[in-house]
C-alpha cells in the first residue's frame, strides 16, 4: 500500500515502499565512513526524490492546465508518476509528458548556475555543500535527458506515443511506441 504525504500544490502526493528501500540504501552506502556521511547519504536521497517530485510536478500542473480530471503522484523506488482521470489528446499528451523533462532541465540548469556562482554552500554540518548542489544539477540534467529515451513508458516513449496518434489510431501508436 502507498504512504500517503499529503499534499503538493493541491495534488495528493504518495510513496510506494519501495522508495523506502532506496532511501535506506543510500544511508547505508555512506554509513562506512560514519554519520556525516550517513546524513549526507539521506540528504542525497531527499535531492533525488525532491527531483523527480519537480519532475512529476511538471507533468501535473500541465495536466491541471488541460482540466484532465483529479491529478495525484505517486514517487516510486524508480521514480515517479503522475496520474490523471482524463485521457489528453495527442496534442494535450505532448504539452503534459514534456512538462517532466522540461521542469527537470529547469532545476538542473538552476543548480548548476548556483553550483558556480553560490559560494560555499557548507552548512549544516557539512550535510550540505557545493559538491551537493553539483550533484543536484547533474541528476536533474541527466534525469531529464534520460527519461526523454523513446521507450515506452518513459516520457520519451510517451511522445513517440502521443506523436504518432496524429496520424496513427491510439491504439497502434501505442503498439509502435
Amino acid at each position: 500500500n502507498d504512504i500517503s504525504l499529503g499534499r503538493i500544490f493541491g495534488f495528493p502526493l504518495s510513496l510506494q515502499p519501495s522508495a523506502l528501500f532506496i532511501l535506506a540504501l543510500f544511508v547505508l552506502l555512506g554509513a562506512e565512513d560514519g554519520a556525516v556521511s550517513m546524513g549526507r547519504g539521506v540528504v542525497l536521497a531527499l535531492v533525488v526524490f525532491g527531483s523527480i517530485l519537480v519532475h512529476e510536478l511538471g507533468h501535473a500542473f500541465v495536466a491541471r492546465f488541460f482540466k484532465l480530471g483529479p491529478i495525484s503522484i505517486t514517487l516510486h523506488g524508480f521514480g515517479g508518476f503522475t496520474r490523471f482521470d482524463r485521457a489528453p489528446d495527442p496534442k494535450q499528451g505532448l504539452f503534459v509528458t514534456f512538462a517532466g523533462p522540461a521542469a527537470s532541465r529547469a532545476l538542473g540548469v538552476g543548480a548548476l548556475v548556483a553550483a558556480f556562482v553560490g559560494g560555499d554552500w557548507t552548512a549544516a554540518g557539512g550535510l550540505l555543500s557545493s559538491d551537493l548542489v553539483l550533484r543536484a544539477a547533474t541528476i536533474n540534467l541527466f534525469w531529464g535527458a534520460f527519461t526523454l529515451l523513446p521507450m515506452y513508458p518513459l516520457d520519451g516513449g510517451l511522445l513517440t506515443w502521443h506523436g504518432l496518434s496524429f496520424f496513427r489510431p491510439r491504439e497502434v501508436a501505442l503498439r509502435w511506441a
